[in-house]
């Protein structure tokens, strides 16, 4: 230190500083109006910062008189927590047989450490297969908290039966909806996979569903839909369960994220865009396509835009793709089952592709050659069907449907949807909406309309309601109860009520 250095000023208290070494004591010096904080750290002094000296508010002060510092030469109280195994230390210039004992020892300490908590903490043990290259690497710090904060509405769904272990399967993710007839009961949508066969059947009305807290609940099915591959459930309530806004519309081309749980009901992600794919699967024409597969083991899950609404719900379909069944189409048929008790599905009997997703040579192929540049290709007609029957054939466009032509094909499904709620809300004793066709023959290049009766496939639900059936007979002396419709959730917290 040089002469001209002002002599420290030592102040020492009784503890040292949160966070600061346990072998430092402060010292102040002051020079030129500036105050100077030196640390006193293995017997040299080391300048940290320097700052200007000011007045300190009262505030400032209090909280300067509440610092604690301590002597390095008061004893350190040593912990009584274990230490974790470590490695014995390589003797350098050490023989063959000292560096194969050496060899020996280090592979026990891996084997001892790598199952003790205290070496090996779980809080820091990588997981493998969970973190996809999405969620690691794509995924911003914004998007990964508004995934977070939805991990509490998806659960996991098992069926009641087990497996050869005796353990249930949990092969299913289900996504909690909003309250159900009370606020002590909650609805899960999932996949009707869960509850019927490939043909549609019902195998179990009971299911098991794993909330992710870890707590397992008993769930009731309260209707499905094989066609939408839908189906609700109800359990009871007691933790808060955020119920997720289906409000999403994604544009084509924009990223979306894929949510889903696995069998040990770990959250996983990946994400991709919705394509511009233009394919039927199943004679399903609503589907839209994101270009991901669904996280491993996984058939089932939920797509969330970038503000963290519901897009649609993805399922395994066995391509390099995922198939999304739109948000809005979702909410039409969920809130047609609450306000009917059934879903008047349309039956057409098409199988079609819109014309403005094709590929470019092909639209102007089209274009130039018959001067069409929207509607919907027909791609299947089903046999002996209303359609097939009134002239409608494979390889036809259909220019329009009640004048509209401009539509998607997740968009026509809606609109038909539509047709088939005024059927239900209505009660129109005719069974069929006619529907006006504007329809091109490419082989003759001639446009004609035709009419084609459109009728409804309802499906009631599996628990009886308190709403009456739509195909239910009342007698004139009996009151039923008026039900008022029950909208899809805009995004809350759904809490069980405290009793």
């Amino acid at each position: 230190m040089d002469r001209d250095t002002p002599v420290p000023r030592r102040r020492r208290t009784g503890s040292r500083h949160a966070g600061e070494p346990s072998s430092a004591v402060a010292v102040e010096t002051t020079n030129g109006g500036k105050t100077t904080w030196l640390w006193e750290a293995g017997g040299r002094l080391v300048e940290t910062r320097s700052v200007t000296a000011e007045q300190t508010s009262a505030i400032n002060t209090e909280e300067a008189e509440d610092e604690e510092w301590t002597d390095d030469a008061l004893p350190l109280i040593a912990s009584s927590r274990p230490l974790p195994h470590r490695c014995p230390m390589y003797p350098r210039g050490g023989s063959r047989e000292e560096i194969a004992e050496w060899h020996r020892a280090t592979r026990v300490a891996y084997e001892k450490a790598a199952n003790d908590p205290v070496s090996n903490p779980p809080i820091l043990r990588e997981t493998k297969g969970r973190e996809t290259p999405s969620s690691s690497e794509v995924i911003s710090t914004r998007q990964r908290e508004v995934l977070f904060r939805l991990s509490s509405s998806i659960v996991s769904i098992s069926s009641t039966r087990v497996g050869d272990d005796g353990v249930p399967v949990w092969e299913f993710t289900g996504i909690v909806i909003g309250p159900s007839e009370s606020d002590e009961h909650a609805r899960i949508l999932t996949s009707s996979d869960t509850v019927c066969d490939y043909d549609g059947k019902l195998l179990d009305r009971k299911l098991l569903v794993r909330l992710p807290n870890k707590a397992i609940k008993d769930g009731e099915i309260l209707f499905f839909d094989p066609y939408y591959g839908i189906a609700v459930l109800e359990i009871s309530v007691d933790m808060p369960l955020r119920c997720p806004s289906f409000v999403s519309s994604p544009e084509y081309g924009d990223k979306v994220f894929v949510l889903a749980r696995d069998e040990d009901s770990s959250l996983l992600t990946t994400s991709g865009r919705v394509m511009c794919h233009n394919e039927t699967y199943v004679h399903r024409n609503y589907y839209l396509y994101v270009s991901c597969v669904l996280p491993e083991a996984s058939t089932f899950g939920l797509v969330i835009d970038r503000d963290g609404d519901v897009a649609g719900l993805a399922f395994f379909v066995g391509w390099s793709k995922t198939a999304v069944l739109p948000s809005f189409i979702i909410r039409t048929l969920v809130e047609m089952e609450r306000n009917f008790s059934c879903i008047a599905r349309p039956e057409h009997g098409l199988c079609l592709r819109a014309v403005q997703f094709l590929d470019m040579h092909k639209r102007e192929e089209i274009l130039y050659q018959h001067n069409i540049d929207s509607g919907y290709i027909v791609d299947e007609v089903a046999i002996n069907s209303t359609a097939e029957i009134i002239g409608i054939r494979r390889g036809d466009v259909i220019v329009s449907v009640n004048g509209v032509c401009s539509q998607t094909m997740p968009e026509l499904e809606e609109y038909l949807l539509s047709l088939g709620w005024k059927f239900l809300e209505r009660k129109i004793k005719s069974s069929k909406i006619v529907l006006k066709l504007k329809v091109y023959d490419p082989l003759k290049c001639q446009e004609y309309t035709l009419s084609l009766p459109l009728g409804f496939s309802c499906l009631t639900a599996v628990k009886e309601r308190v709403k009456v059936q739509v195909t239910e007979k009342t007698s004139p002396g009996i009151k039923r109860k008026k039900t008022t419709p029950v909208p899809m959730p805009s995004g809350r917290v759904l809490r069980p009520r405290k009793k």
